[in-house]
């Protein structure tokens, strides 16, 4: 399903100069639209109540005197058509949890780049809602652009496009299999997931696979 554009979007953060910021980058893009801009969860909250058209909400992780994923849970119940998106610097190891939970949509980290965070939050928008609730890894639609190394999309195109174990993908990369097994922590702890579908998802998102036949890559 495709998003009526441009997309209403609302931003919550204490942090003014650099909402501020996000709300001239944001609209560079006419798919984009600014319907609102808060410094705190309750003028957000009011504003929804009070029936401001907003299709994508974006809100920072501390906003006084709730974090962004309570504001977000709200906001779920109030209006479960928004789509929520938590922004933040954390990279706890529950986050992604936490955030599923309360039914938020996805999460970007803060120190992306305002392309990033542009590309990411028209991609979350575009995603079809899933609610199989016998498979949790789709509930989350996906979150996240943290730009990983020329060699952990190596590690990447291994293990998701040509289908291989970590012990074969040391072999194809000339590699040690320590090696290979803490770049996939790593990328997972980077990307705020915990599946190889999850993993998978944001391969195909991101076009990592493109170009690649897995029978004409291995002997």
């Amino acid at each position: 399903m495709h998003p009526q554009y441009p997309i209403r979007v609302a931003i919550v953060d204490d942090h003014h100069v650099f909402a501020e910021e996000l709300a001239k980058a944001l609209p560079t893009d006419q798919r984009l639209a600014i319907h609102g801009l808060f410094s705190n969860a309750q003028e957000c909250i009011d504003a929804l109540t009070a029936g401001a058209k907003v299709d994508l909400l974006l809100s920072g992780f501390s906003i006084p005197p709730m974090n962004g994923i309570e504001l977000l849970a709200q906001v779920k119940q109030l209006r479960s058509e928004i789509v929520c998106v938590l922004l933040t610097r954390h990279d706890v190891a529950d986050l992604h949890s936490r955030c599923r939970r309360a039914g938020i949509d996805g999460y970007l980290h803060r120190t992306s780049s305002m392309h990033e965070i542009r590309e990411q939050l028209l991609r979350i928008a575009s995603l079809d809602k899933v609610n199989n609730q016998d498979d949790m890894s789709n509930d989350f639609n996906v979150l996240y652009q943290t730009a990983l190394s020329p060699s952990e999309i190596e590690i990447v195109r291994c293990v998701v496009c040509l289908e291989l174990s970590s012990r074969a993908t040391a072999e194809f990369l000339n590699r040690s299999h320590h090696t290979v097994e803490q770049h996939r922590k790593h990328i997972y702890a980077k990307l705020g997931i915990d599946s190889i579908a999850a993993l998978t998802k944001y391969a195909i998102s991101m076009g990592i696979c493109s170009g690649i036949d897995p029978t004409n890559q291995v002997d």
